[in-house]
């Protein structure tokens, strides 16, 4: 499953190492990018393809967005259904590590 990026989203690096980032953000790298919607949060984390199907959470900083993507994370897996293939995705990369 690739982070693609579009045109609208402008990518944020961070050190995924650092001790705040939760271990399933640690090893599955989602991408964190600035929000171009100015009615929205300003940073928005992702896993998949798109917000509406992927693993996404947004905040004020990249840390929040990664706090909030963590919990939708969770929440997907506790809650998983057959075709949440990010969550599937998701969930077979973290057994692997």
């Amino acid at each position: 499953m690739d982070n693609n990026i579009n045109q609208e989203r402008q990518a944020i690096a961070i050190d995924f190492e650092q001790e705040w980032v939760p271990e399933k953000a640690k090893k599955l790298k989602p991408l964190i990018y600035k929000n171009s919607d100015p009615e929205g949060d300003a940073y928005c984390c992702l896993f998949g393809p798109d917000p509406e199907v992927g693993i996404y959470g947004c905040g004020n900083t990249p840390e929040n967005a990664v706090l909030d993507w963590d919990k939708d994370l969770q929440d997907r897996m506790e809650k998983l259904t057959e075709g949440d293939d990010a969550a599937q995705h998701a969930i077979k990369h973290l057994s692997q590590h």
